[in-house]
Order: structure tokens, then sequence, then C-alpha cells
């Protein structure tokens, strides 16, 4: 099926609407939409009917959201008013959008943006209306089953959490007086990655960065590549085994990792910290789990410096404190969630599978590929 496409500003009438100030937001009211979804509440409301409202200033630029009834949208997302019904369905609107973006419209390095003027040259598919509406109710479906994914990760986040708490109670507090020791004390060194440039190969030994740890995981894929020799040089003096902890402690800080014996030989920046757990002390894993606990987190966010980019030196991650219960109760507190690891694990592949269908289903959809009598 051929698509025709019409100008954006033929179907709806995009507008800046005046910004409250955060300061002069309610409790309770009606729904106040900013740059990223729902900011708080106000005694008056814009927007009788549900709205589609692209996001128009900031990081979050070209992020797209429905508002609810009766909704005031603030003046960092740009409302699109008067949108005609007869001819476009909201919903059909917004997965195309979120199929398209906006990066041939956003301006602006230092304060992106989107203006009036730039959504101008912004052409939309219009089918007929059945049409869209059926291919929405599609999207929709794919759509929640993703974001069921999602949300069953932060459960597992939570659960995790959770265990820990009803075994040990606050970390920060100690109320249950456990014996409690900085990292440093129960490590046989904690160190951090290389701070030479090293001379890159083609390929070899990935070298990773902190954006490659993520979520309690390592991700191997990288561009960036070593030689055996410079790897070898680079870890002679604290080389890099199972059950060492990685730390991000720049930028996107507290991120951790287990290195494990599946995994290959691969070297890192001076961004992420190296931690060697001693065995006798307390057992790796423990250590790994409990520092991404909230009172770690909490001691990691008070120790923090910077404000453009936020660092976590070493000799502050060497004092945050830990608990150390007895061997038995870590065993014990491990095996349970390393139980909720592998369901976590098993839901993250599952979720890639989610939003690589979704994806997929959205790229043929607005190119009318999509066969409805199949998918519906």
């Amino acid at each position: 099926m051929i698509f025709e496409y019409v100008p954006m500003n033929s179907v709806c009438r995009p507008k800046q609407w005046k910004t409250i100030s955060s300061s002069n937001l309610k409790a309770s009211g009606y729904p106040v939409y900013g740059a990223n979804g729902k900011i708080g509440f106000n005694d008056s409301y814009t927007h009788e009917n549900p709205t589609l409202m692209i996001t128009c200033r900031g990081a979050t630029c070209g992020t797209v959201n429905i508002s609810e009834p009766k909704s005031y949208i603030n003046g960092n997302a740009m409302a699109l008013d008067s949108l005609d019904e007869a001819r476009v369905h909201i919903k059909f609107l917004y997965y195309f959008f979120k199929q398209r973006g906006f990066r041939d419209v956003i301006t602006g390095s230092a304060q992106p943006q989107i203006t009036r003027q730039g959504l101008q040259k912004v052409k939309l598919p219009l089918p007929p209306l059945p049409i869209q509406k059926q291919i929405a109710a599609v999207l929709e479906k794919a759509d929640n089953l993703r974001q069921q994914s999602q949300q069953m990760e932060q459960e597992l986040n939570s659960l995790a959490q959770s265990v820990f708490f009803d075994m040990f109670g606050d970390s920060l507090k100690n109320e249950k007086k456990w014996v409690s020791k900085t990292v440093l004390d129960v490590s046989r060194k904690v160190t951090d990655g290389t701070h030479q440039t090293p001379e890159w190969s083609d390929s070899g030994i990935p070298f990773l960065f902190i954006s490659n740890i993520r979520d309690g995981e390592v991700n191997f894929d990288t561009k960036k590549f070593i030689t055996l020799e410079c790897f070898k040089e680079l870890t002679k003096t604290t080389p890099i085994e199972p059950d060492d902890i990685l730390y991000t402690t720049v930028g996107s800080y507290g991120h951790v990792a287990l290195v494990k014996s599946s995994f290959p030989e691969f070297c890192f920046q001076r961004h992420i910290a190296h931690i060697k757990p001693d065995p006798e002390k307390i057992l790796p894993e423990f250590l790994y789990y409990q520092l991404q606990s909230q009172g770690c987190k909490h001691q990691a966010d008070n120790l923090v410096r910077g404000i453009a980019q936020k660092t976590l030196n070493l000799k502050d991650l060497k004092s945050i404190r830990i608990i150390i219960p007895p061997i038995e109760l870590q065993k014990e507190y491990v095996l349970k969630v390393s139980v909720l690891s592998r369901f976590k694990h098993l839901n993250k592949v599952e979720g890639l599978d989610l939003k690589l269908f979704f994806n997929s289903l959205m790229q043929r959809a607005f190119k009318g590929e999509l066969d409805l009598k199949d998918v519906a």
C-alpha cells in the first residue's frame, strides 16, 4: 500500500503555551506536562482533550507524549493543537513520530530545540482513517508488551533491594550492628584502568569505556581494540581476573559488574575502578551486589564531586562503608539474588526481542508493508 504524504501543518497547528515555573506548580489539580511528561499540577488547563505533544527544548528534544484530558501543556513541549480528527488518528500520528524522529528539525547544540518553522518541513503519511486506526491498534499491542517487559525489569530490581533490606536492614544505618568496614578494608587491591592512551589496533583485545558497563553486565561491543602485547603490558601489575569487580566512577557513575570466567580478555579506561575483593573477608558476589544497594549508592551520591562531569575519586570509593554479615548469610543472599538475576537476564533477552519486533513493526507499518489481516 502506498501512502499519500501531506504537510504536518495541514492537519494540526503546533503551539507552545505559556510556561508555568516549577515554583508555581501545585500538589493537586489538573496535570501539567513539561519536557519529560507530567511534572505537577495546576488550577487550570489548556487542553480539554488528549493532545499530542513534542518535547521542543533540552536533551530529550523530540520525545512524543499524549496528554490526559484536561491537562496543561507547558512551553517546553510543542502542543499539536486543532488536530483534524476526521483525517488523522492521534495514536497513528504518535507512533509515526516515534518511528520517524526529529533529528532533521532539531537545531542548536548547547540547547537543542524544535521550532514551529522547523516542523513545517515534516510530512505525514495519510492512509484512510480506518487503516490508521488498525495500524495504531497493532502497534499499541506490541508497545504494551515491550513496556510490560520494562516494568518487569524494574520490579525484579526492586525485589533484589527488598531481599537485601529484609535480610540485613539499612546498610547505611546498620541497625542490626553488622561488622562494618570500607571497600579498601575487604579488598586486596582497589585501583583503576589505564591512564595512558593505548596504541589502537583494528582488531584484537576489546578496550572498554564506562558506556560498556550497564545493568550489572559488561558489553563487549566496542569499536576500540588493542594488541595482545599492549594488553599484557597494561595489565602486568594488576591482571583482570574472575571475581574482580568493575565500578564506573565518572559521569554515569556507580554502575557495577562482576568479572566472570566466561569473559574474553579485555582492558579498560581509568574511569572504571578495578576492585579485587579478598575472599577471606567477603564473598566477591556479595560485595558486587552490595555495591548496588541503596546504602552504597547513597554514600556514592554524597561523595561525588563536580557538576558538569560528576566524579567519584578512587580514594572516596575506597572509603565507602559496607556491612559484613556472617559468611553463611552472605551465601544465602547471593543464592537468592542469583535466581532473580537469571530471571532478569531472561526478561532482558525477551525485552530486546520485543523491542526489535516493535521497531520492525513500526518500520513496516509506515512503509505500507504491514499485512493487517495477519497481525491484527
